[in-house]
């Protein structure tokens, strides 16, 4: 249980007995996904915006009562709000498919000021270290000098037999090791390698224009579709903010001065078409994609239809802002495919 529980809880109930907590901690932990992607997308939210589907609700609330009798079945909004955090939070304690949905989804939810503060504090920083510490994880440096000495030892010393090749062999198992360990290199090598070509060539494959023609207005989502199609690995890389940077600072312009959404989703490309089926599963949890999809389809794009996605009616950003959170809208689509 989270040190911090009993705060969360105390927003919504004033039950604060430790049995209490302690039950309502692990009825949540037990809580099963039924349908990996669109109970995900719920549970995100309703911990973020206190609100989902009334079906899901209803379920949610009947599996919580099952696991912990004393739960209010009625009238329980904001106590779910809670066990919503609870459930996304614990999801987040192992590397897994869905906790890489998990914490791309919360990212991406919380894009503009409306959003971020209705969240839990403690959940949004579990989120942003996550990312940073699976980030690493899955990019290792590789460090096979001592295996590749071991190994090399035994071919010099020649004297393998033939049960010495066998699969849980010293030899074998240590050579298994290597090419792992290559093979993992190699992909984020392969990655590397995409990023620098991208930066280094100065021109948008997309638009197949140099980036020196182009505004950072027409260019920021352009830029974050071309970065998201170079990640190999998720979670994507953590120096993903210096990259669009980068790419953007070789525009003519501020890619730091705001703008107003509104022109920015104009002035995108139509050569970045969104899967219509994710955004109607994650609708406002992927704001610029839904507007974008609105812009696509020849539909209105104004203040109201920016409020539809939980955005200010004069919201303004830079286009660098825009291009992170496209970026991380398109990585929180990769990781929900993986869980389909």
């Amino acid at each position: 249980m989270h040190q911090h529980f009993y705060h969360w809880h105390g927003q919504a109930d004033l039950i604060h007995e430790p049995g209490i907590l302690e039950a309502r901690w692990n009825a949540a932990s037990s809580f099963e996904l039924a349908s990996p992607a669109a109970d995900l997308c719920s549970l995100i939210r309703l911990a973020i915006f206190s609100e989902a589907a009334p079906e899901f609700n209803k379920r949610f609330s009947e599996e919580l009562v099952k696991l912990e009798p004393t739960f209010p079945p009625r009238k329980n909004r904001e106590l779910l709000k809670i066990m919503a955090t609870v459930v996304l939070y614990e999801q987040l304690e192992e590397n897994s498919k869905n906790a890489d949905a998990t914490a791309l989804g919360i990212a991406a939810a919380v894009f503009s000021t409306e959003s971020e503060s209705a969240v839990c504090t403690d959940l949004l920083e579990r989120v942003r270290g996550y990312l940073d510490e699976e980030s690493n994880k899955v990019r290792p440096t590789p460090n096979s000098r001592e295996d590749l000495k071991e190994l090399k030892k035994i071919l010099e010393e020649g004297d393998l037999e033939e049960g010495d090749l066998e699969e849980e062999s010293e030899p074998t198992l240590l050579l298994g090791k290597v090419v792992q360990s290559f093979g993992e290199s190699l992909e984020c090598i392969a990655e590397e390698n995409q990023f620098l070509w991208w930066l280094v060539g100065k021109q948008s494959p997309i638009l197949q224009e140099r980036r020196e023609t182009l505004s950072p207005e027409q260019y920021a989502m352009v830029a974050a579709k071309e970065a998201a199609d170079r990640v190999n690995i998720l979670p994507p890389p953590n120096s993903i903010l210096s990259l669009l940077s980068e790419a953007l600072s070789q525009c003519a312009g501020d890619p730091q001065k705001s703008t107003s959404l509104l022109k920015q989703l104009t002035a995108a490309s139509s050569k970045m078409r969104e899967s219509d089926s994710l955004i109607a599963t994650t609708a406002e949890l992927t704001p610029l994609s839904s507007a974008h999809s609105v812009v696509l389809s020849g539909g209105k794009i104004d203040a109201n239809t920016l409020k539809k996605f939980r955005l200010p009616p004069r919201f303004s950003c830079s286009p660098l802002k825009l291009s992170v959170q496209y970026f991380r809208e398109l990585m929180f689509f990769r990781a929900l495919h993986h869980l389909e």
